[in-house]
């Protein structure tokens, strides 16, 4: 569901007579797997299982006979077929007996083509688990990363849409490798490594919805549903795999500051449903939470049922807002724009539950679509969100340091703020950041006095630079 093309696909196919459908084919000798993508999975790759001795099968219940694939031999196009002499594989009609010539590249588990990005770098891991099927997983880490630093871990799904457009199936992406980059570059958020976790092909739906939920929903939603799931759900064993096997594997090869307050996590669409159902089942590991786009109705047409089974489990479970964050958002083009009746009843939960703007945010991205463009176009707000200072980080900073060059008057502001200083007429470069880190003031001056009369009232931070960097709290009437 990584578009509305793939959505629309799915949509036509609950929509009309569902049929099952089995692949089989005949691969190379010396293969060690097998992937098969095609329109009944939006072109991303789904493993087969194993048959027999050079052979792979797999029966997709909500496929039909019309429609057109091609074999791969890892879970990336790299890998995919090709024809005897190496030449090009036009995509697949299907029959109940196909044969891969051969391979463009032997995946061997460890081999891998990590996407290019335009800021700091990445390391791809093949992590194999106990709990789920394994998958790449890309560690993004900012410029400057060094294990004698510390950094925040923010956990995002569907990590092969994150980075690198030439790599997607629809040539899209967040560009996140290019906006955390900025804003750590800038000093608007935290030095944060970002972890990547390719979703499961054909089980993408059954790990990423709230597994909890499921028997709350009635029929036949609760059907509809399944139907989705390519056998049973996964959503528990999903964050266990994050909480017990990959966090762990992280924080023991990456310099992390494994906590619970710096340690957060991310998605859009159904990623954007487990993202919540991670930060409240496991209060304890994520401290904040990232929801794009956030898939309500669960199938791909407006019910009441399943947002209504969703709602009442947030109701019992969203975590005490005490040092924590959790951002939403919605579009009005697609299916964003069936999500904002549910939206809105998730926000007065929140806010019955005493989170305020200190520490939440829904917006509505008026003619955003859902697919990875309108997400890289606003992903720097949530980024910025969850992964800037909070009050009690700004306060801890400003506590260790021994002396701070200025002082900001009067305190609440009306229209002007006076820093009074030591050293009158040093010129100095200062930046405003908001409550949640986004900067919204910048300038360089020699004056004492700054002109904030077009801030909205809030508390601010005022990042001042000359010889050295200090930090002001202040409010704004």
């Amino acid at each position: 569901m990584k578009s509305l093309l793939f959505s629309v696909i799915f949509a036509l196919i609950i929509n009309t007579a569902l049929a099952q459908v089995t692949y089989t084919v005949t691969v190379p000798a010396g293969t060690n797997a097998c992937f098969i993508a095609g329109e009944m999975s939006g072109w991303s790759q789904m493993q087969m299982v194993s048959t027999g001795t050079n052979t792979y099968s797999i029966t997709i219940s909500y496929a039909t006979t019309a429609q057109q694939y091609k074999y791969c031999c890892g879970p990336a196009w790299n890998y995919n077929e090709v024809t005897s002499s190496g030449g090009y594989v036009a995509n697949r009609s299907h029959s109940t007996s196909d044969i891969v010539a051969r391979w463009a590249i032997v995946w061997n588990f460890t081999n891998n083509f990590p996407p290019t990005v335009s800021s700091g770098s990445i390391v791809r891991h093949w992590l194999q688990s106990s709990l789920v099927d394994g998958r790449y997983i890309d560690v993004w880490l900012p410029n400057g990363y060094s294990s004698a630093k510390k950094y925040n871990v923010l956990y995002m799904h569907d990590g092969q849409m994150l980075f690198d457009a030439t790599t997607t199936w629809n040539g899209q992406e967040w560009n996140v490798d290019g906006i955390m980059g900025t804003l750590s570059n800038n000093g608007v958020i935290d030095p944060t490594i970002v972890v990547g976790i390719h979703s499961n092909g054909n089980k993408r739906h059954a790990e990423h919805f709230p597994e909890k939920v499921i028997t709350t929903i009635p029929e036949p939603q609760k059907t509809n549903l399944e139907s989705l799931f390519y056998g049973t759900t996964r959503g528990d064993a999903y964050l266990k795999f994050i909480v017990t096997e990959l966090k762990p594997f992280i924080d023991s090869v990456y310099a992390t500051n494994a906590g619970q307050q710096n340690t957060f996590i991310a998605g859009s669409s159904m990623g954007g449903l487990i993202s919540l159902y991670a930060y409240c089942e496991y209060p304890q590991i994520f401290s904040r939470a990232a929801c794009l786009s956030t898939h309500w109705i669960g199938t791909f047409s407006d019910n009441a049922d399943i947002p209504n089974a969703i709602i009442a489990y947030v109701k019992q479970k969203l975590p005490s807002p005490e040092g924590r964050k959790i951002y939403f958002d919605h579009g009005t083009v697609g299916l964003d724009a069936y999500y904002g009746p549910y939206q809105q009843r998730v926000d007065s939960l929140i806010t019955i539950a005493g989170y305020t703007s200190v520490n939440w945010e829904s917006l509505i991205y008026q003619g955003a679509d859902h697919n990875e463009t309108a997400w890289q176009a606003r992903f720097s707000t949530p980024a910025t969100c969850i992964s800037a200072n909070t009050t009690l980080a700004v306060n801890d900073v400003m506590a260790k340091t021994e002396r701070y060059s200025y002082v900001a008057y009067p305190n609440p502001a009306r229209s002007k703020v006076y820093i009074e200083q030591v050293g009158q007429g040093t010129e100095k470069s200062i930046t405003i950041f908001d409550i949640m880190g986004r900067e919204v003031l910048s300038l360089r001056t020699q004056a004492n006095s700054i002109d904030v009369s077009r801030l909205s009232a809030g508390m601010y931070f005022m990042r001042i630079l000359d010889s050295k960097i200090s930090l002001v709290k202040f409010i704004k009437h």
